[in-house]
């Protein structure tokens, strides 16, 4: 069988196991068989996985040799030092650094080990996602970006990016009289709704007359995974660089329209937000444990950079302000920020309710993604994209590279030097040097 490698950090429900479980078995067909790296716990999988382990592991000496075969500068090893020091405060930089030498050492050895043609990494943006990318373009293999849909219990596949790298950001869709998916997918969603709050119910007090206040609800994404921290995703967010700056522009929108009320709702896994959440003005409401569909019935205007809820507010039929690059993008059906200057255009659309709402132009894009871009992972049936289709479109693109291979003969030595010189473990050293033996011979 050869090997599908999927790197995964991401929690699986019950629904998600079993689609997985049979991409697992449709691939199976084809001489193909998923393998899981994971930081998460998933049990339940007919296909091997292993779980990522680096608390106690580390690397002691830089590897400067490897950081420069796999085109990893300085500035990429800062990057992940930082984020990763939001995820362990209590490290030093250099036992960080050390974990990050063992992330590497471990992914290469995964990849020697299992042969892959082809990778699925969720997400992009993440230190772990990035390493594993440049270890597949260093062995030259294919691999898919996969992430949570914009629509609810969907998931996407796509070759050359997310959010504002997606395909669909620029393709125009042709109008059709049929949105037969779409209306199945709501009645999924209505029964579904309840289970989806992301938070307790709470109470927010007003000081302006609520008949004269427009609320604004801004709600944000997590700026790890979205390439906002640091800010490398100029694609999706090609005018701001973090929701801080959102949130300063906000503030001063409020306090020249005194009509105005602003909640912000972080995302519940952005690590970010802890680092500015006492920048932000005192005239912006931050609304962390509130249920989140509640707010958006609530609220005259809807803003985000990229986040899947713009879709839950026009299911609403609530008017939406993004301010990035993602699915929903050059459709006519949001209103979309060209530069900061057009932000108060828009919000005196909103204040003098001549803000417009395109139903007809969303249902009919949220039929077509049903129909060709977002895969089903529920127990419910809507839309016509399923495991089926998942693995069939892993399958095209694995036959075209059907076994792993070095680009020329110079990597090798300089693998082979780089486990003589920086690898200080016996068991590590043994194990690896034996593994590219076998590797090269079969590569050869």
């Amino acid at each position: 069988m050869e090997k599908v490698i999927f790197l995964n950090f991401d929690s699986f429900s019950k629904q998600k196991i079993n689609f997985f479980n049979n991409v697992n078995t449709e691939l199976s067909r084809n001489n193909l068989e998923l393998k899981m790296i994971t930081s998460e716990p998933v049990a339940n999988l007919n296909f091997q996985s292993e779980k990522i382990i680096i608390k106690n592991k580390q690397i002691n000496k830089d590897d400067k040799l490897i950081y420069s075969m796999l085109k990893l500068d300085e500035k990429a090893i800062s990057e992940f030092i930082d984020i990763f020091k939001i995820y362990y405060p209590n490290d030093s930089q250099k036992l960080i650094k050390c974990k990050i030498n063992y992330l590497i050492y471990y992914i290469l050895k995964f990849f020697i080990i299992n042969q892959p043609v082809l990778g699925i990494v969720w997400t992009e943006y993440y230190p772990i996602s990035r390493i594993f990318i440049i270890i597949c373009k260093f062995f030259k293999i294919n691999y898919f970006i996969s992430e949570r849909g914009i629509l609810r219990e969907t998931i996407v596949l796509e070759k050359k990016g997310i959010y504002g790298k997606s395909p669909l950001v620029k393709k125009k869709i042709s109008q059709s009289p049929n949105t037969i998916e779409y209306k199945n997918f709501l009645k999924v969603y209505k029964k579904l709704q309840v289970s989806w709050s992301q938070g307790k119910k709470t109470v927010i007090k007003t000081k302006k007359n609520e008949k004269k206040i427009k609320k604004i609800f801004f709600i944000g994404t997590n700026e790890i995974w979205h390439g906002f921290y640091p800010y490398l995703n100029s694609k999706t967010s090609p005018i701001y660089k973090s929701h801080l700056d959102v949130l300063y522009d906000l503030s001063k929108i409020e306090k020249k329209f005194t009509e105005l009320e602003i909640y912000y709702k972080p995302h519940p896994k952005d690590r970010i937000f802890l680092k500015y959440k006492k920048l932000i003005p005192e005239n912006i409401k931050i609304v962390e444990n509130v249920n989140v569909y509640e707010k958006i019935k609530k609220s005259d205007l809807i803003i985000t950079i990229c986040s899947s809820l713009a879709c839950d507010a026009l299911i609403e039929k609530k008017p939406v302000l993004i301010l990035g690059k993602f699915e929903l993008s050059n459709k006519n059906i949001c209103y979309e920020l060209k530069n900061k200057n057009s932000f108060n255009k828009i919000i005196k659309l909103l204040i003098n309710n001549k803000l417009k709402n395109n139903t007809k132009l969303w249902e009919n894009f949220a039929n077509y993604i049903l129909k060709y871009y977002l895969y089903n992972i529920s127990n419910h049936k809507f839309g016509e994209m399923n495991y089926r289709n998942f693995a069939a479109k892993v399958f095209n693109l694995a036959k075209k590279k059907k076994k792993i291979h070095l680009a020329n003969r110079k990597n090798f030595n300089s693998i082979n030097l780089w486990i003589n010189k920086y690898i200080p473990e016996r068991s590590f050293k043994s194990e690896l040097k034996i593994l590219l033996k076998k590797f090269f011979k079969k590569s050869s």
